[in-house]
């Protein structure tokens, strides 16, 4: 740059209404600004901010930096630096350009601004803030209001509460666990609601708590509004105005007050929930517990998420900005092994700890990352229970991808940007980037073992299946266990209506068989009347018939054994009826307690077989089938016996059969069904059914439902991503 452009001066002031105030960060002076109309908030190191002030009318670069020079010697400023940092400043809006054609350029950064800001919404799809109102003013009444939750004897009683719950956790853990529900209990679609509920209501009193506590400490709160967390909708305050305080442990306290609060009301919960018998309040304190508890300390206590426990371990080291400062180390790191360019450091960077800062960036990096996928996988359990599958596909995909393209497009426009490209060196770059592409392939098209879980019922092997054919009251049935010998009774029915439909007819034979003796006795005398016999003889067969057919009928009441071999209990349901005036029956069939009940065609009444003798029926989607063959080995997980997995390998593989199929397995919570018009269940998609054999099942319950793991052939990531988009996504012209 030449001398006269040095010396020109600057189009560049700072701004008037901007709040200042110093602070100090591990033992340096930081100034903290504060912008009150977009409540921004920036730190500037004392040679920063020594520039910042120089910005008045008739600067120029060339005094500014005699001036730096003089006051920070031997430190010395280059123009391009200077020029940079005068950049920033004008880019955060925090000074003002007197030069013309500064709306356009200013218009320019806005729309920038809020492209970027919708493309971070889609990547945090899963916590989206929308601006409310501005509560400064009833927290200035209200915050005093709740100075007693601030004692000594306070924050002592709620310490000892807290200590009390956990060592009630601690001591009688075996005894907590066994009270917890089943996880897909838990996820129901009936709790899901109670559970969004508590954590909006609970959400509420956090932010207040941080919101209280900064209005405590002599900060402000002008930002209150709506947040979707989790889908789930909870209020958010905007306590950044903390940054402003310059007592430390006061930031910290008004970082922690959300978390206090959270786990303060947890404690009293393990209380209730430990004392009370199940129910609404119960499920509540339970709800209360996971969201104040466990939540709390996975995700607002987690320092490598940037929620309270971030902001606590940034002020506790002095750190300001401590993400964005390790995630600037990081990427100058990669930048000059990937680049070749040795991009300057940040300027806020601290000059100790480096090693910290980079161990935090890639921790933090992975760990969202984890965090992201654990609750993708939450909200995949959760919609896949309430059959809204497609709904969290779709959340993942977008989640996904806009995690992906950010930093695709960051990488696109430095590439792409004249000035910032200067220094890269390309040969570098191509090398070293088509030698991560070339190992990102292989990775891909490495086979990797390759798992397929899929609901399973247990059933005995080459057993026949008994059913009622004909609806009725069971008078009498065997026993579960009995030995029977073919054509021999397994139980009796009665249908009422059906015998007084025989009664009727055989009064109606009876009654035709009266008129035809009539009308041949007639005929000897009458002529007229012999043209009316060969009608009535017609009708008494008809009615004879029709006896003979209902006769038949009711003998389908008596229901006999196909087979010999051993009576085994049927799948264990509930019998539904229209008629609530008719009994159910519960479990099964063959139990006493369900004699007298109605039994409806159709329904299984037991099996024919050997107890000994045990395999294994699978549902496997259409989706799957492909990589199901007979041989294969599967893994057998039965719900009775979760710790006990048994091997067996597949024998046969065929389409189901609606009208041959295990009523256990059409009831399988992990198959997804469908009412057909005839009444019948069925699988939403197309299904196939793989039989399984097992060398010793013999202690298992038969008809018990589990899950089945197949071990299927290698598959590479590569392919299962495809095999992904393509289930998701069909691009049909």
């Amino acid at each position: 740059m030449t001398a006269a452009a040095e010396n020109r001066p600057l189009n560049l002031r700072k701004r008037a209404d901007l709040v200042v105030h110093r602070q100090s960060f591990q033992g340096e002076a930081h100034w903290s600004v504060k912008d009150p109309l977009s409540l921004r908030y920036f730190h500037l190191r004392e040679e920063e901010y020594f520039v910042f002030e120089r910005l008045e009318a008739g600067a120029t670069l060339h005094s500014i930096q005699n001036d730096f020079e003089r006051e920070f010697a031997p430190k010395r400023i280059e123009t391009r630096q200077l020029q940079s940092f005068l950049a920033m400043l004008h880019q955060e809006r925090l000074v003002i350009a007197n030069s013309p054609g500064q709306s356009n350029e200013l218009l320019r950064t806005k729309m920038f601004r809020r492209r970027m800001k919708y493309f971070e919404r889609l990547a945090g799809i899963l916590a989206i803030q929308f601006r409310g109102i501005d509560p400064d003013r009833f927290l200035t009444w209200f915050a005093p209001k709740c100075g007693w939750m601030y004692s000594k004897v306070c924050v002592a009683f709620f310490l000892l509460l807290m200590l009390a719950a956990a060592t009630l956790c601690a001591v009688q853990f075996q005894s907590f666990i066994a009270k917890l529900p089943e996880f897909r209990e838990f996820i129901s679609f009936q709790n899901a609601i109670l559970l969004a509920c508590t954590l909006a209501c609970t959400k509420v009193l956090h932010e207040f708590a941080h919101a209280v506590t900064c209005k405590r400490y002599g900060g402000e709160c002008h930002e209150m509004g709506i947040m979707l967390l989790a889908f789930t909708p909870c209020l958010f305050c905007n306590v950044t105005d903390a940054w402003m305080l310059r007592n430390k442990w006061h930031r910290i306290a008004i970082s922690a007050a959300g978390m206090w609060v959270e786990l303060t009301l947890a404690s009293v919960c393990v209380f209730i929930w430990w004392f009370t018998v199940p129910g609404l309040l119960n499920i509540m304190c339970l709800n209360l517990i996971v969201v104040c508890s466990v939540t709390t300390l996975m995700f607002n206590g987690n320092p490598l998420l940037r929620y309270d426990g971030y902001y606590i371990l940034s002020d506790y080291l002095e750190i300001p900005n401590l993400r964005q400062r390790a995630s600037a180390l990081l990427m100058s790191d990669i930048g000059t092994s990937l680049f070749g360019r040795s991009a300057p450091p940040d300027r806020l960077m601290p000059d100790r700890q480096r090693w910290f800062l980079r161990s935090f960036a890639m921790a933090s990096y992975v760990y969202r990352w984890v965090v992201v996928l654990t609750i993708l996988w939450f909200v995949h359990q959760a919609f896949h229970a309430n059959r809204l599958a497609i709904v969290a596909q779709f959340i993942t995909f977008i989640v996904l991808a806009t995690m992906l393209l950010i930093p695709c497009w960051q990488l696109f426009t430095m590439l792409t940007n004249p000035v910032r490209s200067h220094d890269v060196s390309w040969t570098r770059f191509l090398l070293r980037g088509g030698a991560i592409i070339a190992v990102t392939s292989l990775l891909l098209l490495i086979p990797l073992p390759h798992r397929l879980k899929v609901p399973a019922v247990l059933e005995p092997k080459d057993a026949q299946r008994v059913y009622v054919t004909l609806s009725g009251q069971l008078i009498s049935s065997v026993e579960a266990g009995q030995k029977v010998k073919k054509g021999e009774t397994l139980a009796v029915l009665r249908n009422i209506e059906k015998e007084q439909e025989v009664a009727e007819l055989d009064g109606q034979v009876k009654q035709q068989v009266t008129r035809l003796d009539s009308l041949e006795k007639r005929s000897f005398s009458d002529s007229n009347v012999e043209i009316l016999i060969p009608s009535a003889r017609k009708r008494l067969a008809e009615l004879k018939q029709q006896h003979a057919q209902q006769e038949a009928e009711l003998q389908r009441l008596e229901i006999v054994a196909p087979t010999s071999g051993t009576v085994l209990e049927p799948t264990r349901v509930q019998q539904t009826n229209a008629d609530d005036s008719l009994e159910q029956w519960q479990d099964s069939p063959l139990l006493k307690r369900n004699t007298n009940c109605y039994l409806t065609e159709g329904t299984e009444l037991c099996l024919i077989g050997s107890p000994e003798k045990h395999e294994a029926l699978l549902a496997i989607d259409q989706s799957q089938v492909e990589f199901v063959r007979p041989g294969q080995t599967v893994w057998l997980l039965m719900d009775a016996a979760s710790s006990q997995a048994i091997e067996g390998k597949i024998v046969e593989l065929s389409e189901m059969d609606i009208d041959d199929v295990s009523v256990a397995l059409l009831m399988h919570s992990d198959l997804e069904t469908i009412q057909s018009e005839d009444g019948k269940i069925k699988p939403l998609s197309t299904t196939y059914q793989a039989r399984v054999e097992f060398e010793s099942a013999a202690s298992l319950r038969t008809g018990g439902s589990g899950r089945a793991k197949i071990l299927a052939e290698p598959l590479s990531l590569g392919k299962r991503l495809h095999r992904y988009l393509s289930r998701t996504f069909r691009f049909e012209l």
